[in-house]
């Protein structure tokens, strides 16, 4: 038997080593050696700066990344369920993964053994391209994280318009064909309670190509709740958006903009703030929530509106006309922060 390592460079970080076997077997007839095929034993990956194999933690930097994993474990497992409205709490409700939770990488996919859990599924196996925002890049195959969110061209300007305290059957229509006229696309941070009493505006507003965010359940502060409590209300929200939409929310606006990092650990979702107030709750005046508007506006910003009040959305059309001729183009939340944003962070613009 006749062995070699081969080693293959997998990035600037990596390195592959695989070592091969050569069985010969003496053929008497022929007087010479015979060769069958090649045995390989299982790969092994070094991480050049360590000189051992890859951990989880040089894989995926902080807690923030593994909750942001964790978020796409949940929608992958609703994705692949036959049945997912059946499983959907046994999924809000599953344990964190870990660094300590068993996962086995290669360069191409990451595949996690997770908590015990009731949702029927036991392990995953995550495509790099899904959980980009949350790992090294250098140290995975470059053809795996080709189709990524790209980033904004730098050479444009963009706002985000994002409107909470919604669905409802009459101004969030209204708002939604303005929006479908002008061709804009916005986030709408909503309330479960209000989802659930609107669920086919909640869907329609998904289907109409726009993001879906959480808002709460039923607008508490969430930083008075305690921990059962804020799990209860954030999960009944959840709950409420994928039951409408069929997707699980990415980002959640706490009510009032309140936040700290106890509620922000078990809340486990990126922070999504903002940096222009339209007033338009105070004002309910469309003239005056344009000029808000219009005097704080730059490029990269998160703007503050209501789409529950009728004279939030007549104030739109005028908006949008102003912005573009300043312009700016509209970006949903995911797009404006390029899809990096993770979670126990809190973003006020897109340079957060």
């Amino acid at each position: 038997t006749v062995a070699r390592i081969k080693a293959t460079a997998i990035s600037s970080k990596v390195n592959q080593y695989r070592i091969e076997a050569d069985s010969f077997i003496w053929d008497r007839s022929k007087e010479n050696f015979k060769k069958p095929d090649s045995i390989s034993e299982k790969d092994i990956y070094i991480f050049k700066k360590t000189g051992k194999e890859i951990t989880n933690k040089d894989l995926i930097p902080d807690e923030g990344s593994l909750l942001g994993i964790q978020q796409v474990i949940q929608q992958s497992i609703l994705d692949q369920a036959k049945e997912p409205e059946k499983i959907i709490d046994a999924v809000l409700t599953m344990d964190r993964i870990s660094y300590d939770s068993k996962m086995t990488y290669t360069p191409d996919e990451l595949t996690i053994v997770l908590p015990k859990n009731s949702t029927g599924t036991s392990k995953v196996t995550l495509k790099y391209k899904d959980i980009a925002p949350f790992i090294d890049t250098d140290l995975v195959s470059q053809e795996s994280i080709k189709d990524t969110l790209p980033a904004l061209d730098e050479n444009k300007k963009y706002v985000a318009l994002t409107f909470d305290d919604g669905p409802n059957n009459s101004s969030t229509l209204d708002l939604l064909n303005i929006l479908k006229t002008d061709n804009v696309k916005a986030t709408f941070f909503m309330l479960g309670q209000m989802v659930d009493q609107n669920p086919d505006v909640a869907k329609q507003v998904h289907d109409e190509g726009h993001e879906v965010a959480c808002h709460s359940y039923s607008h508490p502060q969430l930083n008075t709740l305690s921990t059962d409590e804020l799990q209860s209300e954030i999960n009944k929200a959840n709950k409420a958006i994928f039951k409408a939409t069929g997707v699980l929310p990415r980002n959640i606006r706490p009510p009032y903009g309140a936040i700290d990092k106890k509620s922000a650990e078990t809340i486990g979702m990126p922070i999504i703030q903002w940096d222009i107030d339209s007033q338009d709750w105070k004002s309910k005046n469309p003239r005056a929530i344009n000029n808000v508007v219009k005097q704080n506006v730059y490029n990269g910003a998160i703007i503050l509106i209501h789409d529950i009040h009728p004279e939030s959305v007549k104030a739109i059309p005028n908006m949008i006309s102003m912005l573009k001729n300043k312009g700016y183009e509209f970006v949903t939340i995911d797009q404006l922060l390029s899809g990096k944003q993770k979670p126990l962070h809190q973003y006020f613009g897109m340079n957060d």
